[in-house]
């Protein structure tokens, strides 16, 4: 199969993961007022939908990052339009709007707006030189890479909680996000097989089973709905992501549509808490916190918000494709010439020197 029809489930997977991350992020908002059955819903969520990011990070390293500036200038706008939408929104609903909130706005990647998509970018600026690891070094050495990686900043984070700045505190940090690439290059050159979709099935599951039930236990403790062991670097979180990755690899499957919808995934993400916030003005979900049917009326808020972000981002990219192109050539050719006169003054003052 060529390259298109191969990864159309894997673009199915980046959809369900936005899906999961909005659902989680808006079972943020009452966590601490879950109880009973929907207390057991809510730490089973968290252990099934944090493991989104991690899959689209195994994704990439599956895939590779090939770094083109186009694509990185053309990412940054896409980040840059919609933190100055939601300035704008803030501004107009009268939440209020800092200098701060403006220059964060304006260079959201620089300031970590979105901490996920900093990272990217860092990693994709960085591809270039962290792909030479997989490619130059000898297997045994690349495992012993990936041993030492996954003992520093995922087994010792599962075993002793810490937060703050540390890189071992939630994993939303580099090299926690360099680590999981690693491993989606291993798998693309080392353990690149077919495998019984049966058994990934099946280890997903218990893979996720051991990120539940630590959870509910300490959370029974607790009183309230925690995911202490449901954070980015989480053992068994990582390894839920590589299950459930390797399960959809298995998954033959091409859609048009799904390629499509797959494109607006990014900008799903920077913009779908502006969406919630504005939605939430509207519907209040927090009243179902006692209902049994709260997990339906999460997806379905969910499921609104995913369509929402996508709706937008098709009528943006209709509406701002050539301004956008422009933009992009303009960035271009000014780097270029940045670039240009960098070299120029280095070599005079190699002339100098010399």
């Amino acid at each position: 199969m060529n390259r298109i029809n191969r990864s159309s489930n894997f673009e199915l997977l980046r959809i369900l993961c936005i899906f999961g991350i909005i659902s989680m992020h808006t079972m943020n908002g009452f966590k601490a007022e879950l109880s009973g059955l929907n207390l057991l819903v809510g730490v089973l969520g968290y252990a099934v939908f944090n493991v989104g990011v991690t899959c689209f990070v195994l994704i990439s390293g599956y895939f590779g990052i090939t770094l083109k500036r186009d694509r990185i200038l053309q990412l940054d706008l896409l980040i840059i339009f919609y933190s100055l939408l939601s300035i704008l929104y803030s501004g107009v609903s009268g939440d209020g709007v800092s200098a701060v909130n403006v220059i964060s706005a304006l260079f959201p990647v620089t300031c970590r707006r979105y901490w996920f998509m900093t990272c990217y970018m860092q990693l994709a600026l960085l591809s270039p030189f962290i792909n030479q690891i997989p490619e130059k070094m000898k297997k045994e050495n690349y495992e012993k890479l990936l041993g030492v990686g996954l003992l520093i900043f995922s087994v010792l984070p599962t075993i002793i909680f810490t937060t703050g700045s540390t890189s071992s505190g939630s994993g939303k940090r580099l090299e926690n996000m360099i680590l999981i690439y690693l491993i989606g290059r291993y798998i693309r050159l080392y353990a690149d097989k077919r495998r019984s979709r049966k058994k990934l099935l099946t280890a997903s599951a218990v893979c996720l089973l051991l990120t539940f039930l630590p959870n509910i236990v300490l959370s029974l403790y607790r009183g309230e709905c925690t995911s202490n062991f449901a954070r980015d670097c989480s053992l068994t979180v990582i390894l839920s992501a590589i299950m459930i990755f390797l399960l959809f690899k298995e998954i033959p499957l091409y859609s048009p549509l799904v390629n499509s919808l797959a494109k607006h995934v990014m900008a799903a993400y920077v913009f779908e808490e502006t969406v919630r916030t504005a939605l939430g003005k509207c519907f209040d979900i927090s009243v179902y916190v006692g209902s049994p049917g709260l997990i339906a009326v999460v997806a379905a808020y969910a499921l609104l918000v995913l369509a929402i972000c996508f709706a937008i981002d098709i009528v943006r990219g209709f509406v701002l494709q050539k301004p956008e192109a422009l933009v992009i050539r303009a960035e271009g050719m000014a780097l270029d010439g940045l670039q240009r006169m960098g070299k120029h003054l280095w070599n005079l003052c190699a002339d100098k020197m010399a």
